[in-house]
């Protein structure tokens, strides 16, 4: 009888056993599910939101890739929402990691959350920002607001673990009977509720600065009747509804053209002085071709000069090994060579040194 009661407490306080890491790591994975969720809901017609066939369902997923409507774009790529699902996944990964302490932990988890928590923030009012300027409506879905309050209990947790008011293996079933922790964690919960607004505000200040930042070039002139700005494109104001007069339409569209023109000017500068350089390059390294060529031949020439010198030098001393091997000198041979004598016989004009009369045969010596 005794077993069977404890076996049945034991299988009720396994039951009942609900700890803050196995809640965190339930609702990051409840994150990473949401973000291939409709977020927003954006429709560009004046129809009901329920009948409406232009409806637009914004996931982060496609907000990746970029959002458009009849040709015009309401929310640029934003490949930045990426982070959405890393975050998470990452946050998945770390809880698995057993080295880390309970702290550490925390903290990484905390710090990976409030930039994710951010970078929504920043997505829904941006995406409404763009909605509202092309003229269209904007709604939130409960999903984005279930992503929301999924980040901010997993900021609430591990807040409180770098507290020390609890542990990454506590029971929250022990932890709501002690009334001094519910104190404390509804506490925290305005804490983080504060946070949360302070960083909604930021976050539409930021997004409000980087709208106007793309938007300043877009400016075409202020309305006559509220003062706000005219962006390109429109023909009413989106603030008042008054129509933007043709005049300044087509000031701006002048004004578009010329800036169209003189991009085009500048594309097509920057092009040729781009072929001049690649032109001037090509004379350049002709020109080092041809030098380097003259160089080569001027060295070809040499060589065939000193060729030439070292064969006649070779010659001549040829000649002059077979000259001394003669019974004359060299000098001796060219001076009677030079001389003339008469035949005795014939009276004929004879080189000395010949033998026998050219022109009689008689023997001279």
């Amino acid at each position: 009888m005794k077993m069977n009661e404890i076996s049945n407490i034991s299988s009720e306080k396994k039951k009942l056993s609900v700890t803050v890491k196995n809640i965190i790591r339930t609702l990051t994975f409840c994150c990473v599910i949401l973000f291939f969720c409709p977020m927003f809901m954006v429709s560009c017609s004046d129809s009901d939101w329920g009948v409406d066939t232009d409806l637009i369902k914004v996931s982060a997923v496609t907000a990746i890739k970029g959002i458009s409507s009849y040709g015009e774009t309401l929310v640029s790529p934003q490949p930045v929402i990426a982070l959405c699902l890393l975050l998470p996944v990452a946050v998945l990964v770390f809880l698995f990691i057993k080295k880390f302490t309970d702290k550490q932990t925390s903290a990484a988890v905390c710090g990976m959350t409030v930039l994710d928590l951010i970078i929504w923030i920043i997505f829904r009012t941006s995406a409404k920002k763009f909605a509202e300027d092309a003229q269209c409506q904007f709604k939130t879905t409960g999903w984005y607001v279930i992503n929301i309050i999924a980040l901010l209990l997993i900021l609430i947790f591990t807040v409180l673990i770098l507290i020390n008011r609890l542990q990454m293996q506590t029971d929250l079933m022990d932890v709501f009977s002690k009334k001094d922790i519910h104190n404390a964690m509804g506490q925290m919960s305005d804490t983080v509720g504060h946070f949360s607004n302070t960083m909604s505000q930021m976050a539409g200040n930021v997004a409000g600065n980087i709208r106007k930042r793309t938007m300043k070039e877009d400016i075409i002139g202020y309305c006559a009747k509220c003062g706000k700005p005219i962006t390109y494109g429109h023909k009413f104001c989106i603030s008042c509804g008054t129509p933007v007069p043709e005049s300044m339409i087509a000031e701006a569209e002048a004004a578009r053209k010329a800036a169209e023109e003189a991009r085009r000017a500048e594309e097509a500068k920057r092009e040729a002085e781009a072929a001049r350089k690649a032109e001037e390059t090509k004379r350049k390294e002709e020109a080092r071709r041809e030098e380097a060529k003259r160089i080569a031949e001027e060295q070809r020439k040499s060589a065939e000069s000193v060729a030439k010198t070292e064969e006649i030098a070779e010659k001549q001393t040829k000649m002059q090994e077979k000259t001394d091997d003669t019974p004359e000198s060299a000098e001796q041979y060219m001076e009677t060579e030079d001389k003339v004598v008469k035949c005795p016989q014939c009276g004929a004009e004879i080189e000395a040194n010949a033998k026998f009369c050219k022109f009689c045969g008689f023997k001279q010596w």
